[in-house]
């Protein structure tokens, strides 16, 4: 800023407020130079026939965000002595009184204040309206579509926190028996949570699929759970002494008849699913990686 400037503050004029209006008008200056070089822009804002148009493209910058473009329109609207509101008597500041079935008339009445075209305000008036029928909604659902809700609800932060399949048949089944446990033993707010999970481990199987399936569907010329999965390698049973004994990993036991997760316990000294589920009871004879472990 040239000394000149530093001059014409009015006098008393607190330093970091005058440094602040400095700087801003430095700012603007270098944003109307860009937009000048990029887009040719030169006196045009000096003309008398454009009022509207300004008021317009004022409030979109408001909506865009950026203060400098608001100041630029601004700026032009105060060369000319003009309000930002082309009419700011006929509709009190910040309050519209709108009836309860608004006629196109009167969104035409709106434009006439504001620069916006009718359409907008009557998309703004059915948002509005939009919003609260859904509140009045909510607000009475029924039980069924609270729980579906809910179900929603957990199955977005379940695959926001655990993406991918995550073996997503076997912990269906886990949840499956937790319900049934909840069931028998708990509240009955302990069944519901229970039963969410269930109910999204149930979706999931569906919308995800599950990895450890992909071999087993394709021996038994079935589609795959999900699309994604059809190009997917399939994971072949490994022989045991293969088998990797500091992680877990699914365990075949045609003893038990059924895959497990499974680790090596050094203390059994065997191959364990749980604390409960002794090396004795457990005899694999084939293993293979857990979905995620596979590069």
């Amino acid at each position: 800023m040239t000394t000149q400037s530093r001059q014409n503050m009015p006098e008393g004029l607190h330093p970091e407020t005058a440094d602040l209006v400095r700087r801003f008008s430095l700012a603007l200056a270098e944003k109307l130079k860009a937009a000048q070089d990029k887009y040719g822009y030169q006196d045009g804002w000096k003309r008398d026939d454009w009022l509207d148009e300004c008021r317009a493209h004022l409030l979109q910058h408001v909506a865009k965000g950026d203060p400098r473009d608001v100041a630029a329109y601004c700026a032009f609207l105060w060369h000319h002595s003009s309000h930002t509101s082309s009419n700011p008597e006929v509709i009190p500041y910040g309050w519209v009184a709108v009836p309860l079935a608004p006629t196109f008339e009167f969104y035409s009445r709106l434009a006439h204040t504001w620069p916006y075209e009718p359409q907008f305000f009557k998309r703004v008036y059915d948002h509005i309206v939009q919003s609260a029928a859904a509140l009045m909604d909510s607000a009475s659902q029924s039980p069924e579509r609270k729980f579906l809700d809910d179900v929603h609800q957990e199955l977005e932060r379940a695959r926001s926190k655990f993406p991918g399949d995550n073996i997503t048949g076997l912990a269906l089944a886990e949840e499956f028996g937790e319900v049934i446990k909840a069931a028998l033993e708990e509240p009955a707010a302990n069944v519901r949570k229970e039963a969410i999970q269930t109910a999204v481990m149930a979706a999931r199987l569906v919308l995800d699929g599950d990895s450890s399936l992909v071999y087993w569907r394709k021996r038994q010329g079935l589609d795959q759970l999900v699309p994604d999965q059809e190009g997917i390698q399939p994971l072949k049973w490994q022989p045991m002494e293969t088998a990797p004994k500091d992680q877990y990993i699914l365990l075949s036991d045609p003893g038990l008849k059924r895959v497990v997760i499974g680790i090596w316990s050094m203390a059994e000294e065997g191959w364990i699913e749980s604390p409960d589920l002794s090396p004795a009871d457990l005899q694999p004879t084939a293993w293979m990686p857990l979905p995620d472990q596979v590069d």
